[in-house]
């Protein structure tokens, strides 16, 4: 790994409107920094779905959804989509029109959306033990507490924090974790 892994804490984020003014989201990191919303290459962002209501629109780009707690309906125009609290991730572009249901309560998702010309990109859930991460960006999300190990250095992570890891890096965890692995288009 080139660097030191960068802890982000779940409890110094800031919650700000949705691109829509639909719900509250924070970002849990953006590419570059200091990017907003129609500029960003990458940004991993945990939303809360109160109530039914459209999506945000992010033309360029791909989301990918996973779903914290609570079950989410996603309806497209051509189908549906139920998600729920350990689902595998799911994949859209970000320019369809799709509408959130929660189901019976709020629910609360994590969103990786990638700039399709800049930057490719995908959730993925791992099971407690070892795991290698091997993109150049990988970032390490902890759904719940966990003490999370990345080539030797260890971090206790309460839910939602998450590590921001710079190149290969072996990780090992007790506790389920999520990782957004991304690479730049060359």
């Amino acid at each position: 790994m080139t660097g030191a892994p960068i802890l982000l804490r779940a409890a110094t984020r800031e919650r700000r409107p949705w691109k829509n003014g639909g719900g509250r989201t924070s970002d849990v990191v953006v590419f570059p920094a200091g990017s907003g919303l129609d500029d960003f290459a990458w940004r991993i962002s945990i939303a809360d779905v109160e109530a039914d209501g459209p999506f945000s629109v992010f033309p360029m780009a791909e989301r990918h959804i996973v779903i914290l707690a609570g079950t989410l309906r996603l309806r497209f125009d051509d189908r549906d989509r139920i998600l729920s609290a350990g689902d595998a991730p799911f994949s859209f572009p970000g320019a369809a029109p799709v509408t959130g249901h929660p189901v019976d309560g709020p629910a609360r998702d994590l969103n990786l959306m990638v700039r399709t010309d800049r930057c490719d990109g995908h959730l993925r859930i791992i099971a407690p033990g070892q795991a290698r991460a091997g993109s150049p960006v990988t970032i390490v999300v902890a759904p719940r507490a966990a003490t999370v190990t990345v080539d030797g250095a260890t971090f206790a992570l309460d839910a939602e924090d998450a590590l921001l890891l710079l190149g290969p890096a072996d990780i090992d965890s007790a506790s389920p974790l999520i990782l957004a692995e991304l690479r730049p288009i060359a």
